[in-house]
């Protein structure tokens, strides 16, 4: 999944919620998580491309976002990610064999 993959899907996972409805997730200086609403000024795509980083290995200062599971209307999105370190090899061949195309983003909205 590239970086404009997931904020793509940050965006879509948003669901209608204002830009700025998000949580914000972090650790404290003692390695504690740490979760707290995104302030008005904040952005999804933009914290979503931090949050990317982080996942990457790229990010100066780790951070993530959680997203809220319904929007005004009482309608939800959700979706999952699956990020494994993978040996290779025979294990990949297996993949490949039941049909695994790696990385899917379908939109639903129920």
């Amino acid at each position: 999944m590239t970086k404009e993959q997931f904020v793509a899907l940050a965006r879509h996972m948003l669901n209608e919620n204002p830009i700025s409805h998000f949580l914000v997730v972090h650790r404290d200086g003692d390695g504690e998580a740490k979760y707290s609403k995104a302030r008005p000024t904040r952005r999804v795509d933009r914290h979503a491309g931090w949050a990317y980083d982080t996942i990457s290995g790229k990010a100066k200062i780790k951070t993530s976002l959680g997203l809220y599971p319904k929007n005004e209307h009482n309608h939800s999105t959700w979706g999952a990610l699956d990020f494994d370190a993978h040996l290779g090899g025979q294990e990949l061949q297996t993949q490949k064999e039941r049909g695994y195309q790696g990385v899917h983003v379908a939109p639903g909205i129920s």
